[in-house]
């Protein structure tokens, strides 16, 4: 008897299957797509491909099929549309205001959260959210982006010229960036590993593996995968850690009152603020609400964040010449040791265009979806209750209509003036009442980014060639977005070369003007030689009883082949297509004996100078005031200093900075005090050889002590000070 029961439901079953797919194939099976099976649809062809070949089969039937194109998976249809006008009539209508069943994937996860929830539900938080997204509270943001991009500039100098993926290393990056500003909570994901840093990895990988895989799809079938104990025990890591956050920070906002003095930053607030201070967003979120709502914004502003970040610095790799224009904006906007700030971010024209641009042609979310709860008709097509609507973002940008010659990555498209196209025809965030909440968000943590990375570091591809693989979950992600910087070791052997030979001649044009002394006492401050782009150049002047030098081009602790900022400010050195060229410092140089007799040549800082017994020197560069003292006793020596210039008003807030390295460009600046030494002396015959040494390290040599600048330029290991040492200190 139970077998014929058995029987019996196993064929109402089959009919009513049968019954669901005459009715796809009805309805949709004349729509443009690649041919189906009655039964099956295009499941077996499409189970067949991994994320990577799925995104490129799609492009090809958007090729062949134009901008409507069917696809047929079993127990579910996709209706995808590429057209501005079809995609407008969807967005603008309530009726399409669900997310897809895709979703549903997300909901063990992420709750009932903004990005999930639809109707009222969804209407009452998003207005209540909005306060989260002020101008002003964005603002406040821009440090935490700020110090986030200069551990991931930190991580990339250390690189070198080695070539890496870049693409995992910006995922930690915009991690550190959610958590915190989500949260308020220091994860330090770019520096350590932790079990949740851990789990949010896993549930991303696993949650976007399942979206796109047959075993994943049923809740039953996924419990037999490899994948469900790893992602049972990353929600459960990541609800402990999220919760414990939640109601430690209700607690001590209940504690201060209204007042909130348990803040780590002052004025600064996180979203979790938010969510728990009624008076901000006009309601009261319970513990639940507040988890969903956090997790909503973790997961909807990370991997799409770092897929941008990505792709745009592949961009500016692949086209030098955007990138070295983008470079000159920024170091015109920002001086080196500046802060960014929201005006600065604002002022970037140009890198918002190439912004655009990257997100036209790399959409972070390839396509949206919607599901279908009625029958109803769009673009002339009969949808069923039941189906799929999607609106593929990544086609609708590369549609040649409104993008021509969409696969040229051209900024200038973007430019103020350029011809006005549909507003549909542009959506990377959506459009529309479910557009992306957090777009603006997004905008400065990108911008914020790339100024801290092109500003010191210098992007090219491992091969001219080299083009990333995509693939399409619902992030569009680069499969090996590989970078680099140009190799530090080559470029260092051919600058060290360098380097002796100009410091020879600099020598033998100028020693033997100057007269008969042989004793030289050499003093060096950080001295670290790495590599400049430019060519080394030398100057030399003669000012009454005083020979000034300056060699351009030496790089100091310096760890990246990326132009040189601040001698960029300070001498007015712009990059163009034929390399480097300088018009020339303009300022002048006052120096005086003990009658203060001065005179000026063009070309150098202001400076002045005394050769009495105490010799002194001050230094005046634009934006900032530095001086050094050095002892000459009753003889006269030559003394060598490598003195940084530095364009910033406060120097020490540079130097006492330990969380910051920053790219310092030195120059080299020689002074005889004395007309005393008579003949030529090699270089070889003046820098002591030596291993290491640090800063303040004092060497004396003669002229019969042979030396080699070579092994001291190889073997010199950087001097690094502590915090809080005072700039006016380094150089005494």
């Amino acid at each position: 008897m139970i077998m014929y029961a058995l029987l019996i439901a196993l064929c109402v079953l089959v009919l009513r299957f049968v019954a669901f797919r005459y009715k796809v194939y009805r309805t949709v099976g004349h729509l443009p797509g690649p041919p189906v099976n009655f039964l099956l649809g295009n499941t077996l062809e499409l189970v067949r491909y991994d994320t990577q070949v799925f995104f490129e089969k799609l492009m090809e039937y958007f090729q062949r099929y134009g901008t409507i194109v069917r696809l047929d998976m079993l127990n579910k249809v996709w209706i995808i549309f590429s057209s501005p006008h079809d995609i407008e009539q969807i967005i603008s209508s309530n009726e399409f205001n669900r997310k897809s069943m895709d979703y549903d994937i997300l909901q063990e996860w992420l709750g009932n959260g903004i990005l999930l929830d639809y109707g009222n539900t969804w209407f009452s938080n998003r207005r209540a959210l909005t306060g989260a997204f002020h101008f002003k509270i964005l603002d406040t943001y821009v440090p935490v982006f700020e110090e986030q991009a200069d551990v991931l500039v930190r991580k990339l100098l250390d690189a070198g010229g080695a070539t890496v993926d870049i693409f995992p290393m910006v995922k930690l990056y915009t991690l550190d960036v959610i958590l915190e500003t989500s949260m308020g909570v220091r994860c330090r994901a770019q520096l350590e590993d932790s079990d949740y840093v851990r789990a949010v990895t896993d549930l991303t990988h696993i949650t976007f593996w399942r979206m796109y895989n047959a075993m994943g799809f049923s809740d039953w079938t996924f419990r037999l995968t490899k994948h469900y104990q790893t992602y049972r025990k990353s929600l459960q890591i990541n609800r402990e850690f999220t919760t414990s956050v939640i109601k430690q920070r209700r607690a001590e906002l209940l504690a201060a009152g209204t007042s909130d003095t348990t803040r780590p930053e002052k004025g600064r607030l996180s979203l979790l603020d938010i969510l728990l201070r009624s008076d901000i967003t006009g309601r009261t979120f319970s513990d639940e609400e507040v988890y969903s709502q956090v997790n909503n914004f973790m997961f909807a502003g990370h991997d799409t964040t770092s897929s941008a970040i990505t792709f745009i610095l592949y961009a500016c790799a692949k086209h030098p010449d955007v990138q070295q224009r983008v470079y000159e904006e920024i170091a015109a906007e920002l001086p080196d040791g500046e802060p960014v700030t929201q005006q600065c971010v604002n002022n970037l024209k140009y890198l918002e265009q190439v912004i655009k641009e990257s997100l036209r042609m790399f959409p972070p979310v390839p396509y949206y979806s919607r599901h279908i709860d009625h029958d109803t008709t769009q673009g002339g097509v009969r949808l069923e209750k039941g189906s799929t609507i999607v609106f593929g973002t990544y086609m609708l940008h590369h549609n040649p209509e409104y993008f021509p010659e969409p696969d040229q990555f051209r900024p200038e498209r973007f430019a103020d003036g350029e011809t006005k196209r549909n507003p549909f025809a542009y959506i990377p965030f959506s459009a529309g009442s479910r557009n992306c909440i957090g777009q603006k968000f997004a905008l400065n943590e990108l911008k914020t980014a790339l100024v801290k990375i092109l500003r010191q570091c210098k992007v090219e591809l491992p091969d001219p060639d080299f083009v990333p693989k995509m693939k399409m979950e619902l992030v569009l992600k680069p499969v090996n977005a590989c970078i680099r910087q140009p190799d530090l070791k080559q470029l260092q052997q051919l600058h060290q070369r360098a380097f002796q030979l100009v410091l020879g001649k600099l020598l033998a044009d100028a020693v033997p003007a100057a007269g008969t002394e042989r004793n030289v006492r050499v003093r060096v401050e950080r001295l670290r030689v790495a590599c400049p782009l430019e060519p080394v150049r030398i100057e030399s002047f003669r000012v009454g009883k005083v020979v000034v030098a300056v060699v351009h081009g030496i790089d100091i602790d310096c760890h990246t082949g990326a132009a040189c900022d601040t001698l960029r400010q300070q001498f007015r050195i712009f990059r163009g297509d034929a390399g480097y060229h300088r018009d020339g410092p303009t300022a002048n140089v006052n120096v005086s004996t003990s009658s203060r007799i001065s005179s000026s040549v063009k070309g150098l800082p202001s400076m002045r100078a005394s050769s009495s017994v105490s010799s002194s020197a001050r230094f005046r560069l634009p934006n900032v005031s530095s001086s050094f003292r050095t002892s000459t006793g009753a003889s006269s020596s030559f003394i060598l200093r490598l003195l940084s210039i530095i364009p910033s008003v406060n120097c020490h807030d540079f130097f006492t900075s330990s969380s910051k390295r920053r790219l310092v460009r030195y120059a080299c600046w020689v002074l005889w005090p004395s007309p005393s030494i008579p003949t030529p002396i090699a270089v070889s015959q003046i820098m002591p050889s030596v291993s290491s040494f640090s800063s303040g390290n004092t060497f004396t040599a003669s002229a019969d002590r042979p030396v080699s600048v070579s092994s001291l330029a190889q073997n010199a290991s950087a001097c690094r000070l502590k915090t809080g040492t005072k700039f006016s200190n380094i150089l005494k």
